[in-house]
């Protein structure tokens, strides 16, 4: 039983990690990450990351001519 929930822990760590790391250099919130171990809400993660303005994007963005 404690092995199957190191091996539980170490698998959230290696898909946390990951995420972690990405959210913090596309500039969002990095405890986002914390939300891939949820079933269907990591999927609606990434497709937040996939389809939204990224701000760091958004803040080396030339200014739009009005």
């Amino acid at each position: 039983m404690f092995l199957g929930f190191l091996l539980m822990l170490l698998g959230a760590a290696i898909v946390i990690v990951p995420f972690w790391k990405i959210l913090q250099r596309l500039g969002y919130s990095p405890y986002l990450s914390l939300l891939t171990v949820l079933p269907f809400v990591n999927v609606g993660l990434l497709y937040f990351i996939a389809f939204t303005d990224w701000p760091m994007e958004r803040d080396a963005a030339p200014p739009e001519e009005t």
